[in-house]
């Protein structure tokens, strides 16, 4: 895993005065996307009187979930901020501001999926059709949340990811000592995430090209290589990374490899242009991020068009770099603790 853990939260911000307690979820920290995310907004968001609801389970696990009425009523707290989409429905005169970052888990199979589908349609939308707001990260993901919760746009509020600060390194900064042109797959195990076809996309590229892997366990790497029909020794997995030291496999790859079918966002995008790295893609989400200077396979299920599409970045990463670079700079976490500032100053009816 990617490991995500940032210095203690909170520096100036725009302040939003609240009424009552507001009481932010501080249970989301941790080394993964939404930890990131929340990390980042909370150092920057500063509510007076705003609290941090701590507690040791996950907070999607069935114990947090159904703790979490009596936690909010132990705040005693007008409004309720998190990071992640858990909430209480229960909680009637609460205000309650979620984020769904995606709806992946009502596309998804499995026993875990249907599970989150049952509390997704039963937990989470009857508190964002009471509260009639809710957080997102791109514009895709607010069209299907749209659909799904019956909300109107201006309902659905973007909060976009920002590049932290590691990599906001030049592009020109150390590199990895290797003389095989790397390409970059930072993902996790979910069945989503598509790796094989990264994998596979390995038999269709020249031999001096190897994959760097990040977030797959030794054991999962060795199957999917396996699978593909690939060498082992031509892919490389990384344990726990450090933010700099994820920004220097980002900075040495060719290209970043995004093989996932679907995606909220596509945060490793975003990280990869900030550094001037390209990336080949196949979810639709990915497209905002990168704009025209991303690689967007036609055929999700091709390894020889991914292989393809390697190349292509891979050769126009030199002239590409800086205008990469240029678009991930509008991307901050001020303007994501912004958009939050504003939609708490909205439901508090504060100014």
């Amino acid at each position: 895993m990617v490991d995500r853990r940032r210095d203690s939260p909170l520096s100036a911000a725009p302040k939003v005065r609240a009424r009552k307690g507001v009481l932010w979820d501080g249970r989301w920290y941790g080394p993964h996307g939404i930890g990131r995310f929340a990390t980042e907004i909370r150092r920057r968001v500063n509510i007076p009187g705003m609290r941090d609801l701590d507690g040791s389970s996950p907070p999607s696990s069935p114990l947090a979930v159904a703790s979490l009425p009596l936690m909010q009523r132990r705040h005693h707290a007008e409004l309720f901020i998190s990071p992640g989409y858990v909430g209480s429905p229960s909680e009637k005169n609460l205000l309650q501001l979620l984020t769904l970052h995606d709806l992946i888990h009502l596309e998804s199979t499995g026993n875990t999926s249907r599970l989150r589908r049952l509390y997704y349609d039963h937990f989470v939308r009857p508190v964002i059709r009471r509260t009639r707001m809710v957080m997102t990260v791109s514009e895709y993901s607010r069209s299907l949340i749209c659909e799904w919760a019956g909300l109107d746009v201006e309902q659905v509020v973007i909060a976009r990811n920002g590049v932290s600060t590691a990599f906001l390194d030049d592009a020109t900064g150390p590199r990895l000592n290797d003389s095989k042109l790397a390409v970059l797959l930072v993902s996790n195990e979910k069945p989503y995430k598509n790796n094989h076809l990264a994998f596979a996309s390995l038999r269709h590229l020249p031999l001096d090209f190897v994959l760097h892997t990040v977030g797959l366990s030794d054991s999962t790497v060795e199957r999917l290589s396996w699978e593909a029909g690939v060498d082992y020794s031509r892919v490389i997995a990384h344990g726990r990374l450090s933010d700099n030291e994820l920004s220097l496999l980002y900075r040495s790859s060719q290209c970043l490899a995004l093989p996932s079918s679907i995606e909220g966002f596509g945060l490793p995008a975003l990280e990869a242009m900030a550094v001037g790295t390209p990336t080949v893609y196949v979810a639709q989400a990915v497209s905002e991020v990168v704009g025209v200077f991303g690689f967007q396979v036609a055929n999700r299920a091709s390894a020889e068009e991914f292989a393809s599409l390697i190349m292509q970045a891979s050769m126009a990463k030199s002239s590409m770099s800086r205008q990469l670079m240029k678009r991930a700079s509008h991307y901050t976490w001020e303007a994501t603790a912004s958009a939050f500032d504003r939609s708490a100053r909205s439901l508090l009816g504060t100014s």
